[in-house]
């Protein structure tokens, strides 16, 4: 695959991240698995846009591929941009949809990224 060219990454679109399965805890005050702050923590942050993905001809499982027991977050640019950070598409040789947010996460913002998270894949919890 071709590096492909940079585009602009609008507010409406979301950001797909890989959570190590370590980063996935059980919150009791939930009552449900949710990703740790630790997956936040990360000055260039590396995610996929979803509208790029799907641009590409490309869907979820491209995010997870070599990543078996992996999760996958989804979170709004918006959100990330509303608290200072810089989205940048930053295409790879192997990867269209390849995007970075830029910006020192303090912990605070790291809760806050990792609370406004949804789950767009959610690995079964291992007994």
């Amino acid at each position: 695959m071709a590096v492909v060219a940079v585009e602009q990454i609008i507010d409406e679109d979301s950001l797909l991240r890989r959570v190590h399965p370590s980063q996935v805890i059980d919150d009791k005050n939930l009552g449900a698995r949710r990703p740790s702050s630790g997956a936040f923590t990360d000055t260039e942050l590396s995610a996929d846009s979803e509208l790029l993905l799907v641009k590409y001809g490309l869907d979820l499982s491209f995010c997870l591929k070599g990543y078996a027991g992996y999760a996958v977050v989804r979170f709004a640019v918006k959100f990330a941009r509303s608290n200072g950070m810089v989205v940048s598409h930053t295409p790879k040789e192997d990867n269209p949809a390849h995007t970075d947010v830029i910006g020192k996460k303090s912990k605070a913002l790291q809760r806050q990224f990792a609370a406004m998270s949804e789950w767009a894949h959610e690995e079964p919890k291992k007994t």
